[in-house]
């Protein structure tokens, strides 16, 4: 374990599997109390807090208030519980899971406090199997905005930052995806 500045305890848990499930119990942890979690998808690294602490994102990212998150789901059948879904199921099970994120007007559940400055949310589920079964335990959708990495594929790391699940690779662009 590395110990950051501000006394927080950071760890990076290489995702294999016989490191997957406790690795997923660790990240459920770390999120239910309000921490950030680096993230590998299925196109680069995010850091990802639970919509509830979605403000300690903007915090980590020195991300301008203005610049909106998007939202992990597990699953098309959640589309509808955090956006009106404006798209037929057959056509949101053709583009999701994937490396895009569909842009909806925001439904009732989503807390006025996130994206304050839009009535839209972003909502993608990654084709990656550790964050879907993570969105899958939560009750909630993960925030999240694209991870800045260092020369060496590692995100940087702060105090905010608590825990890193990492794979071998970098997901920058899978192989079978143009």
């Amino acid at each position: 374990m590395v110990k950051a500045a501000s006394s927080v305890k950071e760890k990076v848990i290489h995702l294999e599997k016989n490191t997957f499930e406790s690795a997923l119990t660790k990240a459920v942890e770390v999120l239910n109390n309000g921490g950030v979690v680096a993230l590998p998808t299925d196109t680069v690294y995010g850091v990802t807090a639970l919509l509830r602490h979605s403000d300690s994102l903007y915090q980590i990212k020195r991300r301008n208030p203005e610049k909106p998150l998007g939202l992990f789901i597990a699953d098309v059948q959640q589309v509808n519980k955090w956006a009106s879904q404006t798209v037929d199921m057959p056509t949101l099970r053709r583009l999701l899971p994937g490396p895009v994120t569909l842009i909806f007007d925001r439904s009732i559940c989503v807390p006025a406090s996130f994206n304050p400055a839009t009535r839209k949310v972003g909502i993608r589920i990654p084709e990656n199997r550790f964050v879907q079964e993570l969105c899958a335990r939560l009750d909630e959708p993960l925030a999240k905005p694209v991870l800045t990495l260092a020369e060496n594929g590692v995100p940087q790391r702060s105090g905010i930052l608590r825990y890193v699940a990492r794979t071998g690779s970098s997901h920058r662009r899978r192989p079978d995806r143009p």
